[in-house]
């Protein structure tokens, strides 16, 4: 099968390559890559642009993982939030939809992050113009590419390199305690699950819906001493704390529930013990 993969040179987008050329023929494009003999420079901004990338590469499938992930910046630069988020969705399935199926990686900040356990059929309400711009990307996705538009919500991603991971590992391995709010609750998700899930999608010809491909419900505090535990970190130096009621962006509970997807595609993540232990051990190596 022929991927192609947006984003190429962002977090996700990068990861999703390693992982799949193992098994596919890969392809990726991004706005800022080194063209190649398979990496295509395009701004998905512009549809001249997308059109050109598809006289290049014709996929059977193509992963749009581009996007613009800073909640920061989407909260002072709306039109770009959206250009970004939005705007190369709508390209790429008029471009692409036509011929192959598009897997759009979507986020939990779709939702307003009060309650938690959000399932796939609820109706979203989100709090943040990221949010926002993510969810008219599923709309415009799901109404332009009917049955090869499908969307993938992930929640914090996590692997060796990951964001928090790397903060908690610098800190404890130097003796500083951290404070993780026991009142900020989400669904992390290992990266390898999340790749999983996205196979499962292709392999059972999953075209059309909506699917929650994280992992199971905790507190920041929670998963930092798992984390702690699982690399043989001392515990003690994980504190509880409460979230800043000052910043805006963490919320109480941004939590998402699989149940719908568990029972379509039977995906299970991995316990998050089990999967830090695992990150350790490659940390190790």
């Amino acid at each position: 099968m022929k991927i192609l993969v947006t984003g190429c040179t962002g977090y996700i987008g990068h990861l999703l390559c390693k992982y799949f050329e193992k098994n596919y023929e890969v392809s990726g494009t991004s706005s800022n890559c080194q063209p190649d003999n398979r990496n295509y420079k395009c701004d998905l901004r512009y549809p001249g642009d997308v059109r050109n990338l598809a006289e290049l590469v014709r996929p059977e499938l193509v992963i749009h993982a581009a996007g613009i992930k800073d909640i920061s910046f989407c909260e002072s630069h709306m039109k770009e939030a959206f250009e970004i988020n939005y705007l190369t969705t709508a390209n790429i399935v008029r471009t692409f939809g036509a011929n192959s199926r598009i897997i759009y990686i979507s986020t939990d900040y779709v939702f307003d992050g009060v309650r938690g356990n959000y399932n796939e059929e609820e109706v979203p309400s989100p709090g943040t113009v990221y949010g926002k711009s993510k969810l008219a990307a599923e709309k415009v996705g799901l109404e332009l590419g009917e049955e090869m538009f499908t969307v993938v919500r992930t929640s914090a991603i996590y692997e060796n390199h990951s964001k928090f991971i790397r903060f908690l590992s610098n800190s404890l391995a130097g003796g500083m305690t951290v404070n993780c709010y026991i009142d900020v609750i989400y669904s992390p998700t290992f990266f390898l699950d999340f790749c999983n899930i996205l196979e499962k999608i292709i392999n059972t010809q999953c075209k059309h819906g909506i699917y929650h491909g994280c992992g199971y419900r905790v507190s920041r505090y929670e998963f930092a001493l798992l984390f702690a535990s699982a690399f043989g970190y001392d515990i003690s130096l994980v504190k509880p704390a409460l979230r800043p009621s000052k910043d805006s962006f963490l919320f109480p509970d941004l939590s998402l529930s699989m149940e719908a997807t568990q029972s379509i595609i039977g995906y299970y993540p991995t316990a998050h013990d089990l999967a830090l232990s695992w990150i350790a051990r490659q940390d190790a190596i």
